[in-house]
């Protein structure tokens, strides 16, 4: 049995962009700490922001207005220390 490897968080919020929410071209990315520690990573698409939040284990996207657009359950709440 081949066992295949985990879609990335990068990988479902273009996924989910490609699903109707936005220009798929990404605008920009970026990693949120916390006193040293990962605790999120944003991803910026055109009139959307979807954000990783590492406590609550979803990305959720945002439109410019603020408007909750989608919430995505990745099942996955860690802490993990910032390189």
């Amino acid at each position: 049995m081949t066992k295949t490897a985990p879609i990335s968080r990068r990988q479902r919020s273009h996924h989910s962009i490609a699903e109707g929410l936005a220009d798929t071209a990404p605008t920009g990315e970026t990693l949120l700490t916390l006193a040293g520690y990962n605790v999120g990573q944003e991803f910026r698409f055109a009139g959307v922001r979807a954000v990783w939040m590492a406590s609550q284990g979803q990305l959720k996207f945002d439109g410019d207005d603020g408007a909750v657009l989608r919430v995505v359950d990745l099942g996955e709440p860690q802490q993990a220390k910032a390189a």
